[in-house]
């Protein structure tokens, strides 16, 4: 299994979670640091440019989990996809628009998500019309 990293970076100000955003990143040759720091920079001039506001958008460091076994990465991508759900915002995963959970059904792709190997662990390239809370 490659190495996966789960974390969480906190933001002041108003996102589509409140205060922050889950990411689990697939890390191959670039490390994660690199990642995170080139990911920061860029949604921040994005945010100030298209909010015409100066200044930080992240709060303080990401946190960093390893995630060394594959049933542990469909635990976490479940969390992931579910949160919005848990959290109050939408009654299913499929209605929140900030999430790649339309990658996994097959209704989207985005040239950045990949997601044959988590729906290779269910035997299936495709999720379409199967609800993530139901695997």
């Amino acid at each position: 299994m490659d190495e996966y990293f789960a974390f969480i970076v906190q933001m002041p100000n108003p996102t589509p979670m409140k205060n922050h955003i889950h990411l689990i990143v697939q890390v191959e040759d670039v490390p994660l640091s690199l990642t995170m720091q080139n990911l920061s920079l860029r949604y921040t001039k994005w945010i100030n440019f298209s909010q015409n506001r100066t200044g930080h958008v992240f709060q303080g460091r990401y946190k960093a989990l390893l995630v060394d076994a594959d049933s542990y990465l469909l635990e976490l991508v479940r969390y992931v996809h579910l949160n919005p759900v848990r959290a109050g915002i939408v009654k299913s995963p499929e209605l929140y628009p900030w999430s790649g959970h339309h990658c996994y059904l097959g209704d989207e792709a985005l040239p950045w998500l990949t997601t044959n190997f988590v729906l290779s662990q269910f035997g299936s390239t495709t999720l379409r019309g199967t609800p993530i809370a139901s695997l």
